[in-house]
């Protein structure tokens, strides 16, 4: 059987000796998680547990992590580009010259795997399969949305794809767990294609355990701009779906559960209020959850079926991407604000946007920026969240921070019009 196993006060090598030494085989170290995977025997697995400062010994099973399970969609849905619209942020997108598209941006979309497909392009710059296949092509109709969705959005950011569920939607948690790895490992050793973000449309019961190995990974995602010896503003923000476990309360999917990843929510697109299905906090640390909301209703995305095939789809999954691209279009949106220019065609000196946006800076851009429907509450809450992002908004919180305004005083808006805006709009690709 496989295990994982961590331990809180010694180095991972050492948790790795002490596997080898209780009889396990086939070892493998996630150095950045601090979590060795491990074949055991069941009774190999209870001695480890009991050895001194061994913190955990966890069985790995084979339909841990999944994508959640879609909801059903409307037979035709709204374009991603009625999406930005509502949201003002193809309005904010073409204030610009030339227009924002999200340019510096890198989403590591762990998932399904991507399917070559037109609204995706040739934006994906890595490529890795953790499955065992052999493949990165979508076999399960999952991450090739998902990233068609960031594509959308912010045409101008970049995908590293990597797959690690299979045929089914499911796996273990440990090619998660090394996809991270991975992507740290391209932070640390310089390499360009290094994501700025990981999006994580996938997810596991909530334990309230702060130390599962998937929690450990996405930690050390998120801690890695803080490595002093690493040069440069590394800095990976992780995004994951709450889940699609709503509307009961205490249903919000680990990792988004995590105080430091950004758990969200799907919106309906036909009138403005949280969509049934999508999960509500609390955790079962107490923490209020999901972060923000994004429309994750009746959306036409990419489909793995073809190159120009088409699906409208449903979930979480489709929401928290386009808050990965929001945050793509945000940052270069600052970038320019302080009039630093772009690589653009004939523009002499022009540089790409850095992530400079670190992990607190987006949820205290988050609390400046989000819309909820009239009469919610104040604040996060445990449906909403911190509410839905506009562009206008953003707009307004990084102009004033850009030009040492005075703190800015998030404007009250309700999503009343959004409804009326979104009914106006019809189906297109």
């Amino acid at each position: 059987m496989r295990y994982s196993v961590t331990s809180e006060t010694l180095p991972v090598d050492e948790v790795a000796r002490l596997c080898r030494a209780a009889g396990g085989s086939n070892v493998a170290v996630a150095r950045y998680s601090a979590v060795v995977f491990v074949h055991l025997t069941e009774e190999q697995a209870a001695r480890l547990a009991t050895t001194l400062h061994v913190s955990s010994v966890r069985e790995v099973r084979a339909d841990e992590v999944r994508a959640p399970p879609e909801p059903a969609s409307a037979p035709q849905g709204y374009s991603v580009q009625s999406l930005a619209v509502a949201t003002q942020f193809e309005q904010v997108r073409n204030q610009f010259s030339p227009p924002l598209t999200g340019i510096g941006a890198r989403v590591a979309v762990i998932d399904s795997g991507i399917s070559p497909h037109e609204s995706i392009g040739d934006r994906v710059i890595f490529e890795k399969d953790y499955t065992g296949s052999g493949s990165t092509l979508d076999e399960f109709n999952h991450g090739t949305g998902v990233a068609s969705m960031i594509a959308s959005m912010a045409p101008g950011a970049k995908i590293l794809n990597c797959r690690v569920l299979g045929p089914t939607g499911m796996a273990t948690v440990e090619p998660v767990v090394m996809a991270i790895e991975d992507m740290i490992d391209l932070a640390r050793n310089g390499d360009e294609r290094y994501p700025t973000m990981i999006n994580l449309s996938l997810g596991t019961p909530d334990t309230g355990d702060p130390n599962d190995p998937l929690r450990r990974a996405c930690r050390a995602a998120v801690h890695l701009g803080r490595l002093e010896e690493l040069p440069g503003p590394h800095q990976i923000i992780v995004i994951a779906s709450a889940g699609n476990g709503g509307p009961a309360s205490g249903t919000v999917t680990s990792p988004a559960v995590d105080e430091e990843v950004a758990a969200v929510g799907a919106l309906k697109t036909s009138e403005p209020a949280i969509s049934d299905f999508s999960s509500r906090g609390p955790t079962l640390e107490g923490l209020v959850k999901p972060d923000v909301t994004f429309y994750g209703q009746d959306i036409v995305l990419a489909s793995s079926d073809s190159p120009t095939a088409y699906k409208v789809r449903t979930g979480t999954s489709f929401a928290s991407p386009a808050i990965a691209a929001v945050i793509a279009i945000s940052v270069e949106m600052g970038w320019r604000m302080m009039g630093k220019p772009v690589p653009v065609a004939g523009v002499p000196g022009a540089i790409t946007p850095q992530p400079t946006l670190t992990v607190a800076d987006m949820f205290d851009l988050a609390s400046r920026v989000g819309a909820k429907p009239a009469g919610m509450p104040a604040g996060k809450d445990n449906a909403y969240g911190y509410g839905m992002p506009f562009g206008t908004l953003v707009q307004s919180a990084l102009r004033a921070a850009a030009f040492s305004l005075m703190d800015l005083v998030s404007p009250v808006i309700t999503l009343a019009m959004l409804g009326m805006m979104m009914r106006t709009f019809t189906t297109r690709r």
